[in-house]
């Protein structure tokens, strides 16, 4: 797999982000890719990328400067009819903004500035009933995403949703402070209000069992969820779990674009077309 290409510093807002980021933007952008090529000529296509941050990313590690998902998914062969970002922080949302300008001046992005399950309304409302839709979710932790607002956007359009599941470096971390009966985190992200009748019995660790409820509530909406086995485990530099990015489709053809992407985006295997610009 190529690494992603190195950028100069522009003076705006670059988060860092540990170098196990560049697989997740690799993976993104590689299902965005077949989606696109494939799809184009029968539907209007979106993007949405609902915790977006600033477009680009440094590595902490390299300190190397690299495109993030709403950069690389931006810069596509067969673009999107429209792209939607939303970003709660400020200097990312408004770094976000110029650098997509200034990278694809004709583009229809759209930036929605604020938290993501209060502006759900206004995301939907630049979707279009007939288009498809390939949203990325990809909160730092549970508490960043809550399950009504996949339903909501899921309830009236045709989406495709790959989700950053936090099952390793929250999840677990917090188990003892979200098992408490006080702490709603773990009902909010997963929409089961009775998931702890439900955890005593269970064989996986706590990020796990956590992953598996979302991924049950997903299937609930008519999405396809085939268990953890179908999702794309992302590691540390110690080879240490840190979360799952779980892909949701309700059709069969959105699941084999999924798996293309695994093969393809596997670190030892190369990835045929793709170049960077």
């Amino acid at each position: 797999m190529e690494p992603l290409p190195t950028l100069a510093d522009d003076g705006l807002a670059t988060p860092d982000v540990g170098a196990w980021a560049e697989e997740k933007y690799q993976l993104v952008r590689y299902y965005a890719d077949i989606f696109s090529r494939a799809m184009s000529k029968k539907f209007r296509l979106l993007y949405a990328d609902i915790f977006a941050a600033a477009g680009h990313a440094m590595l902490r590690e390299t300190r190397r400067i690299v495109p993030a998902s709403p950069i690389l998914v931006l810069d596509l062969p067969k673009p999107f009819s429209r792209y939607i970002y939303s970003e709660l922080d400020t200097d990312n949302a408004t770094a976000l903004e110029t650098r997509a300008r200034r990278r694809a001046p004709s583009r229809d992005v759209i930036v929605i500035h604020g938290d993501t399950n209060s502006n759900v309304a206004e995301i939907l409302s630049h979707i279009p009933q007939q288009s498809l839709t390939f949203c990325f979710a990809d909160p730092f932790n549970l508490e960043n995403l809550r399950f009504a607002s996949i339903k909501t956007l899921a309830d009236n359009r045709r989406i495709d949703f790959l989700v950053l599941l936090a099952s390793g470096m929250d999840a677990n971390r917090n188990e003892t402070e979200y098992v408490k009966p006080s702490n709603q985190t773990v009902e909010l992200f997963t929409g089961a209000a009775d998931w702890r009748s439900r955890w005593p019995q269970q064989p996986l660790n706590f990020g796990d069992f956590v992953a598996e409820e979302f991924g049950r509530a997903m299937r609930r909406l008519g999405y396809q969820y085939e268990g953890l086995t179908a999702t794309k485990v992302i590691t540390n530099s110690k080879n240490a779990p840190l979360y799952r990015l779980a892909f949701f489709s309700r059709h069969d053809l959105g699941m084999k674009f999924w798996y293309d992407s695994l093969k393809y985006t596997d670190p030892q295997t190369s990835l045929p077309g793709v170049t960077w610009r």
